[in-house]
């Protein structure tokens, strides 16, 4: 993510991260992500000086970032493209805004980057990260957070709306591509038009296909693995607010209603069950000091001081690091649950009756394949830690345990664990029925013509065992 100047000086900065799946191949998604525009960002490129049109921010930023990764983590982002990570290609001298209208407000927020993150294991992560130079109320800031974040219906009302009324990209100032959810809602109530409610905001696959101008088909097509809201990144600086963090448990209703992404007031209005929540979500290291940040499953934040000496020192690390912890988590927990479905799959083929019940040798060697990769995907990107700074690790870890990737894990080892004990009694039992008709056979040679059609039956019958 980009951190200059004017970002730098923000009220407050969002990073909205929106993962989907991909069915086709990395190697086939990227040629249509490359002809449809994204350039390719290399960070080793640019630390070898290989890139000649990164300036210096940029090659201090990517200094940084490589400083403060572990060597798994490199590996990852850096030197064995496990991730490929992409930029949008902005129209030179052209301003890019993203635009929000809730009721009788409107947000226009300059998009300082567009990010394209692509796994190795069918997982692909959108960033869209936007500035926030003009609005400087709290209130106005959480809505930013909470309806920005908002890309489809998640009800239908005439009325109120969960959601934004409408969200888009401002292209120069004009509104080149917009969702409105509110003539949506109305239109699916009235059953005129069904497909806008149903999909999430078309600004997002218009950005994939770098398609803001509608001027041709868009032919990459993902699949959203996201509820109604995409996951946000927040950096809030604010001096009043800095204050309360040095007396968090006098004002943990509001810092709750921040961190857990809520428009106005905590939406858990349980004292004891919001103060375990919020205890979960904290890191306290830097608190007294008027630092907070905080994780959810579905945020990432940080509130600190309008001071500039924090610029150095909290703003760039966490624009610059964190959402690639942010992605890494993502990737993790999509790609441990896309493992879990197939697995589901495969088991939801054996057929159930009475000759081929169980695991046969060819469906064995089915789950051996997903095992293969899954055994891949945790020696490549389950990484124990991402950074090798003490505060680095402990909020990869707090991402990790917020987004329930190691119960997530756990659960997934032990359904391919038991898998795999049933496969191999199924295939035990059926090697030891086919020995028993391999010994008939010896034993009883001179069976009559008559029997031929039986044993060719009972084959027939071993062969779908062994499929």
């Amino acid at each position: 993510m980009r951190t200059n100047d004017e970002i730098m000086e923000a009220k407050s900065v969002h990073i909205f991260a929106w993962p989907f799946r991909f069915e086709t191949t990395k190697k086939s998604l990227e040629k249509k992500i490359k002809r449809a525009g994204w350039t390719k960002r290399s960070i080793k490129n640019i630390l070898n000086f290989d890139n000649q049109k990164a300036n210096d921010q940029e090659v201090a930023d990517s200094f940084m970032l490589h400083q403060y990764l572990s060597q798994s983590a490199k590996d990852i982002f850096v030197y064995n493209d496990i991730c490929s990570i992409y930029d949008f290609p902005f129209e030179t001298e052209k301003s890019y805004e993203y635009y929000i209208k809730k009721e009788n407000k409107e947000y226009h927020l300059p998009i300082a980057a567009i990010q394209l993150h692509i796994y190795d294991y069918g997982v692909g992560i959108l960033f869209m990260q936007v500035y926030n130079q003009a609005y400087y109320d709290i209130a106005d800031i959480k809505w930013i957070n909470d309806y920005g974040r908002r890309v489809s219906l998640p009800y239908l009302d005439k009325e109120k709306l969960l959601c934004a009324d409408k969200l888009g990209i401002l292209l120069d100032g004009d509104l080149v591509q917009k969702t409105d959810f509110k003539k949506a809602s109305v239109e699916y109530l009235n059953r005129q038009n069904a497909d806008t409610a149903l999909k999430q905001a078309e600004f997002l696959y218009d950005l994939l296909n770098c398609n803001l101008h509608h001027n041709r088909t868009n032919d990459i097509s993902v699949i959203p693995h996201t509820d109604d809201r995409m996951f946000v990144c927040t950096l809030i600086r604010n001096a009043e607010l800095s204050e309360k963090v040095k007396k968090c448990s006098e004002h943990e209703e509001i810092l709750y209603s921040i961190l857990f992404v809520d428009p106005t007031d905590a939406t858990c209005q349980n004292k004891e069950m919001r103060s375990q929540l919020f205890s979960n979500a904290v890191y306290l290291r830097w608190s007294d000091y008027g630092t907070l940040y905080g994780a959810t499953a579905y945020s990432l934040c940080c509130i600190t001081t309008d001071n500039k000496m924090v610029d150095k020192s909290v703003v760039r690390p966490f624009l610059v690091e964190y959402s690639y912890f942010v992605s890494l988590v993502l990737a993790q927990r999509i790609s441990i649950i896309s493992f879990t479905a197939l697995t589901g799959k495969v088991i939801a083929r054996f057929n159930k009756n009475r000759w081929i019940a169980g695991i046969g040798f060819f469906k064995s060697r089915k789950l051996s394949r997903i095992q293969k990769k899954y055994i891949d995907f945790k020696n490549r990107l389950l990484i124990l830690e991402a950074s090798t700074q003490e505060q680095g690790i402990e909020i990869y870890q707090l991402l990790q345990r917020q987004l329930l990737v190691k119960d997530e894990q756990e659960i997934l080892d032990g359904k391919l664990q038991s898998l795999y004990e049933v496969a191999n009694i199924s295939i035990g039992n059926r090697l030891a029925i086919l020995g028993l008709i391999l010994a008939a056979a010896a034993l009883f040679p001179g069976l009559g013509d008559k029997l031929v059609s039986l044993w060719k039956e009972i084959l027939e019958k071993v062969c779908k065992i062994l499929m």
